[in-house]
This record gives structure tokens, C-alpha cells and sequence, in this order.
């Protein structure tokens, strides 16, 4: 059997809606079922949850690959979830899972047609980015440990709360599962109550941070500072090389996303470069007319 935890979201726009906050605060212990809600014209991935035949909520996005990866790898098309903690503000429940087994390699989205994208050039990303994905790869490792470090846990785990919310991505919301569920393991298998408590903090103060990522106006932030203040900000530095450099094949790749997003593949081929560009470290790309 796995265990993993998932939260609930939604409350307001279920059939609790009109006494959310009692039901919030009363559904420590309550049973609930995890399905598909392939009906569902905004999200046809959507897992909706249900007490009996009350509607309660969904399944939160960032926890979304998880409890489908668990229906394809228990080969079940509903799960067993009890709620162990919950908020009424905002309101969400926080539910604890088990399953015969969760396919980790599944890819609930790999008839998509993005996953034919390609795009071999140079990826520009902002320091926050990296640091970030290099701090939670680092946090993982240490977790993995049957008896990690806490001062050290928890000292990379802050540096690590400081910059995820600058990574949206379903990768990322993967990873915050993946240590979330790290740190409820610890909290289970600490020797003594006080040092559960410790782990069990860490671990609320993610999934708190899993709520805000989820709000509209956290992930609008991030869109807008990844696609347009990072832009702008690469732009005012200038490269030393020329105009036709990395941040020209930046601008050209924005500007055909916007114009031609709907194409599966996108192909570069190499291009003369100017005479102040000419450095065997800076090569340069055209991207093919699409117009």
C-alpha cells in the first residue's frame, strides 16, 4: 500500500457551498471518493470529491498528477481519501490517501499535442528559477536520508520556500508533493512527539504555500514576471555581443509564440552572424518563415 496526501479545494462552489465553513471545520475524519470528472468543460482532467452523494470540492491542481498517477497505477477509477486536517479560510481540506500503488512514470497528459514541441535553442531563465529547482533537488536528496540533518533540513528548506513561488510548473508542483510527502513520512517515523511536531511544522508551511500558488492572482504575478518583467529586464541589460545574440532569438521566440502558438514543432536552423557577433560562444539561430 502508498500513502500520499492530496488537498481539497473548491468548497465554495460545491454543494457546501451555503455552510462551507461548518463543514470545514467539522470534517476531520470524514470518508471521501476521488473521481474522475471527465464532464467537466474547464478541466476534463478535473477529480471532484464526493461524501456519499454530496459534492465537496476538487482535488487541488498542484496535487492533480498524483491522484491520477494513483487510479493508473491501483487500476481503479476511484480512491479512498480520509480528511486529516482542514481550514475554513481559506476553505480546504487536507486529505490523506491510500492506494495499491501510484505510477509515478505516467503521464496523464502525454496525448497532448505540446509534447511534440521542441524548441533546442538556448533557454534564458531568470536566477530564481534555477536556484530554485537546484534548492528542491537538493532538499529531496536530503530528505531521502532515513536520518537527515534537521538543522540543515530545515536551513535549505526555508531558502526553498523563499523562491518556489517563482516555479509554477507541473514539474515543480510534482516536486512540492514529492517533499511534502518526504516530510510526513519523518513526522510518522519521529522518535519522540516533539520532534514530529517539528516535521509536521515544515510540512504546514508547504502545503500553506501550496494554497497561495493556487490563487488567481499568485500565478498571475508569476506569469507576468516570467514572460514580460524578465523580458524587459533582459532587454535593458544589453549584451555586449551585438543586437543579434541570445536575446534576439528571446524576442523572435515570444513573438512566433504568439503568433503561431497552435504549431507542434518549432525547428531552428543556423544563421551568419553579424560581424559584432561573430564568437565561436554565441551562435546564433533563425527561426523558419512562418508567415
Amino acid at each position: 500500500m502508498e500513502r500520499f496526501w492530496v488537498d481539497i479545494v473548491g468548497l465554495t462552489h460545491s454543494d457546501v457551498e451555503s455552510y462551507y465553513k461548518e463543514y470545514a471545520q467539522e470534517s476531520v475524519g470524514k470518508q471521501l471518493m476521488l473521481m474522475r470528472d471527465e464532464v467537466n468543460p474547464s478541466d476534463p482532467f478535473a477529480v471532484k470529491a464526493k461524501e456519499r452523494d454530496c459534492f465537496v470540492g476538487y482535488v487541488a491542481s498542484a496535487d492533480l498528477d498524483i491522484a491520477l498517477q494513483a487510479m493508473h497505477g491501483s487500476n481503479v477509477k476511484r480512491l479512498k481519501a480520509t480528511v486529516v486536517n482542514a481550514s475554513s479560510d481559506p476553505p480546504l481540506l487536507h486529505a490523506q490517501v491510500e492506494c495499491a500503488a501510484v505510477d509515478r512514470s505516467f503521464d496523464p497528459y502525454a496525448s497532448l499535442p505540446y509534447d511534440e514541441w521542441e524548441w533546442p535553442a538556448l533557454m534564458l531563465l531568470p536566477k530564481s528559477l534555477v536556484s530554485v529547482s537546484e534548492r528542491a533537488d537538493d532538499l529531496v536528496e536530503l530528505l531521502e536520508n532515513e536520518k537527515p540533518d534537521w538543522n540543515s533540513v530545515r536551513a535549505l528548506f526555508l531558502e526553498f520556500l523563499t523562491d518556489s513561488p517563482s516555479d509554477t510548473s507541473r514539474e515543480m508542483n510534482a516536486t512540492r508533493q514529492h517533499i511534502l510527502q518526504l516530510l510526513e513520512q519523518h513526522s510518522q517515523q519521529a522518535a519522540t512527539e516533539e520532534e514530529s511536531k517539528r516535521w509536521t511544522a515544515l510540512a504546514t508551511q508547504l502545503r500553506i504555500l501550496k494554497g497561495q500558488l493556487m490563487n488567481h492572482d499568485t500565478r498571475n504575478g508569476t506569469a507576468r514576471s516570467l514572460f514580460i518583467r524578465w523580458p524587459q529586464q533582459l532587454k535593458r541589460q544589453r549584451f555586449e555581443q551585438g543586437t543579434q545574440t541570445t536575446l534576439h532569438r528571446l524576442m523572435l521566440s515570444l513573438r512566433y509564440a504568439r503568433v503561431d502558438s497552435v504549431r507542434k514543432t518549432m525547428k531552428i536552423s543556423p544563421c551568419i552572424p553579424s560581424r559584432s557577433a561573430r564568437s565561436p560562444r554565441s551562435p546564433l539561430f533563425r527561426l523558419p518563415n512562418t508567415e
